[in-house]
């Protein structure tokens, strides 16, 4: 073994050792303390720069001086990235598992995910776990579709994106846009420069009313602002996740008709409060328990029961880039914080992270290859 390799290899394996006893000072120490780790991360990065193709992906970068606060004191993230760390080094390969099994058995997505009129019958009540609900009004009725959209589909290749701030820059726009169907959440922006980043198709996307509450005023003027944000997502399915409260229930039968009236192709459905009842009890069974699953966990569930082939961007829940330690935004397009009242990201991250190491889905984090996606909306 010549020297320099040896030097080389030494490099590594320093880098290696002085990020694991950083990860374990970040959670004992003090927020104040935090910039005496600095020279250590750094002389960390060049130890990593030694280290194998498979490591290619944590590149050198500058150690920002001030890291937030919240990713200091976050709770369970240690352990998280130490895994990524783990993870990520390793080549993955995708293997048969009995979660997909358990899904099409006991989720029944395909059948139950959307409200549809064969199995929400005209005057029935739609009830969440947390038992709030409403009746069926001949109106709300006649938005659903009389018969479940994928029933009898199964797409090779299906890519779901997330929101968040880790696709800056990451150059994954083609490389999501290559999958068969691919899914989105909450209305997220795809032009002004991020479709290179976060792709331009979409096949399937969720919007939440609070984003028809707060970006587009309750629907009530202005209107002409949300037509022209939702064209580029072309004849998609619109996920409307919100059926036990009548305020959002307005809102949502609100931006149906409003999408009717100006003969947009989008095509909005209802989740079915029911389909994620039964996620819940399944990741009930594998210690994953919180008040409410997030829409982006939904959205993994449906495409593991959909799709041939599950990849994951933007999925990483915390304020610190895994790989250049570079502090993030929460979603690539603004500087909203997460909604920790009701999801625990970081904890369903975890359970992700478990199905990308068991060959399930596949996540992708950091840089894809530099390529430029052409702009369509």
């Amino acid at each position: 073994m010549n020297l320099k390799a040896l030097k080389g290899g030494f490099a590594c394996i320093l880098g290696l050792l002085v990020v694991t006893t950083i990860w374990e000072g970040l959670y004992s120490s003090q927020l104040t303390e935090f910039k005496r780790w600095v020279p250590l991360v750094k002389q960390a990065n060049e130890g990593f720069n030694h280290c194998d193709r498979s490591m290619t992906m944590m590149r050198k970068q500058e150690v920002p001086e001030i890291i937030p606060e919240d990713v200091v004191f976050c709770k369970g993230c240690k352990e998280i990235i130490d895994k990524i760390s783990t993870e990520f080094a390793k080549p993955w390969k995708k293997r048969k598992n009995k979660l997909i099994s358990e899904l099409r058995k006991k989720g029944r997505g395909a059948k139950l995910a959307i409200l549809t009129q064969d199995n929400t019958p005209l005057t029935s009540k739609i009830v969440d776990r947390e038992e709030n609900g409403i009746k069926v009004s001949p109106l709300l009725f006649s938005t659903f579709p009389k018969e479940p959209p994928f029933t009898n589909q199964r797409f090779d290749s299906c890519s779901v994106v997330g929101n968040g701030g880790i696709l800056n820059n990451s150059f994954c726009g083609k490389q999501i846009d290559s999958a068969q169907f691919v899914f989105r959440c909450n209305l997220p922006p795809l032009k002004n420069g991020f479709e290179m980043h976060v792709g331009n198709r979409t096949n399937f996307v969720t919007a939440n009313p609070s984003i028809f509450i707060h970006k587009f005023d309750s629907l009530q003027e202005n209107l002409g602002r949300f037509i022209e944000h939702v064209e580029c997502y072309g004849n998609s399915w619109v996920l409307l996740p919100a059926v036990h409260h009548i305020s959002q229930v307005k809102v949502c039968l609100r931006a149906i008709n409003i999408l009717n009236d100006t003969g947009s192709p989008l095509r909005p459905i209802f989740l079915n409060p029911v389909y994620v009842n039964n996620l819940q009890g399944i990741w009930g069974t594998h210690h994953l328990k919180e008040r409410r699953l997030s829409t982006g966990f939904i959205l993994v569930n449906l495409a593991l029961e959909l799709c041939n082939s599950v990849d994951l961007y933007g999925f990483w829940p915390f304020r610190i880039h895994p790989h250049t330690f570079n502090p993030l935004s929460n979603h690539y397009y603004d500087e909203r914080k997460a909604n920790k009242k009701y999801h625990a990201m970081p904890t369903e991250f975890k359970h992700l992270l478990t199905l990308h190491k068991n060959g399930v889905l596949r996540i992708h984090l950091g840089d894809c290859q530099p390529q430029q996606s052409k702009p369509v909306c």
